[in-house]
């Protein structure tokens, strides 16, 4: 397990003894992936704090998935295993990794993708982790208007994009397979949805929203609300497979 503070990362053994310590900067943790990136462009293996590979980009877009990690450094993409072996350069790029959205933080990464997911001002992609070659495309507009961004853990993982009165996603199943995108007009209880709900949650069916401590679940198929939950002070957090909120309540799976 590794547990990170603003000045403080440390990573602890199955027995709860501390087995290795880094200080000075913020970390982006990838859950059971297996590799932390920091934000003076380091990558470290979770398990023992060894410097896997490093960039000279501060604060780095980065991404992990089944087979490895991928970092933006300048223009290009590289990519590496769970060795640190640089394995691939997508070099020369427009694209970025998609980063992973939670409310009220935005880090720069993403966690839970089988294979990589990336993203520019005109269209979304997913590579093979292993061979690189492209697996899908699909055209969606990056604007001021509309955040790209990718959720999920394990096998209940996806992609979207937020648009300003509506949602779009495009599901990353995690299978090595993708769907077609998903235009969704969530109806909600209270009058239809806002810029101010975040998408948190997708699991092919259902939408789940988060907006003033109130978890919102919408049918993906018509846009209607089903369930709400108050009193959930702070965004969802995936692990594993499941998805889990803090409430004032206590702690819920929600997916």
């Amino acid at each position: 397990m590794v547990a990170t503070w603003a000045d403080d990362l440390i990573g602890y053994g199955a027995d709860g003894t501390v087995s290795w310590r880094d200080t000075g900067y913020p970390a982006v943790i990838y859950g059971d992936q297996r590799v932390i990136v920091m934000n003076d462009g380091r990558a470290l293996d979770a398990s023992n704090g060894r410097v896997l590979a490093r960039v000279d980009t501060k604060v780095p877009d980065s991404i992990a998935f089944a087979a490895g990690f991928a970092i933006q450094n300048g223009r290009d993409i590289e990519f590496y295993d769970f060795s640190g072996n640089k394995t691939w350069t997508m070099s020369d790029t427009e694209f970025k990794p998609v980063k992973q959205k939670t409310t009220g933080v935005s880090p720069n990464n993403s966690t839970g993708f089988y294979h990589p997911i990336f993203y520019s001002t005109a269209k979304m992609k997913a590579i093979d982790g292993i061979s690189h070659e492209e697996l899908w495309t699909a055209r969606v507009e990056y604007s001021s208007t509309q955040v790209i961004r990718g959720i999920g853990s394990a096998e209940t993982c996806s992609a979207f994009a937020r648009k300003k009165n509506n949602v779009g996603m495009l599901l990353q199943r995690c299978d090595n397979q993708g769907s077609d995108f998903t235009d969704i007009q969530p109806s909600l209880d209270n009058g239809d949805v806002g810029p101010q709900e975040e998408v948190v949650g997708f699991d092919g069916k259902h939408v789940l929203l988060y907006h003033d401590e109130k978890m919102i679940c919408v049918d993906a198929a018509d846009g209607r609300e089903l369930w709400a939950v108050p009193n959930v002070r702070y965004a969802p957090v995936w692990v594993g497979k499941g998805l889990y909120v803090d409430g004032r309540d206590g702690v819920a799976r929600l997916f």
